[in-house]
């Protein structure tokens, strides 16, 4: 049970920075930076679901492609996406999208992951 609880308490990291979050306006889409990438966000309501659209481009210097991601929330429910993170001592861009009643928000920050945290989920594989 120890064991268990160390390797919960190893993912707990503070947040570097936190931007305001953004609220979003119906089928508008509001362009981010997350990371090297380039990303716009939007939504549309279908019924009681709120249909979200995020577009990934990154920089394209590299050959890499843009990506497309679809998410359905409800009422209390929110997504994540991250960039980075990888190897030791290294910083995860996150965007959240989160819906609370009508309104759906987009927020920006940054994470640094640590030796432990990649250990820790090197176990769990």
């Amino acid at each position: 049970m120890l064991k268990y609880f160390a390797l919960i308490l190893s993912f707990v990291t503070a947040p570097l920075a936190t931007a305001q979050a953004e609220v979003l306006v119906k089928g508008h889409g509001k362009n981010l930076e997350l990371a090297n990438s380039n990303v716009t966000v939007f939504y549309t309501v279908k019924g009681e679901i709120y249909e979200v659209v995020t577009t990934l481009a990154p920089d394209g210097f590299d050959g890499s492609y843009p990506m497309r991601f679809v998410s359905r929330l409800s009422d209390g429910e929110s997504n994540e996406v991250s960039v980075g993170g990888y190897g030791s001592d290294r910083i995860l861009n996150i965007m959240q999208v989160s819906r609370t009643g009508e309104d759906v928000s987009v927020d920006v920050s940054t994470e640094r992951v640590s030796q432990d945290r990649i250990s820790a989920t090197a176990l769990m594989e």
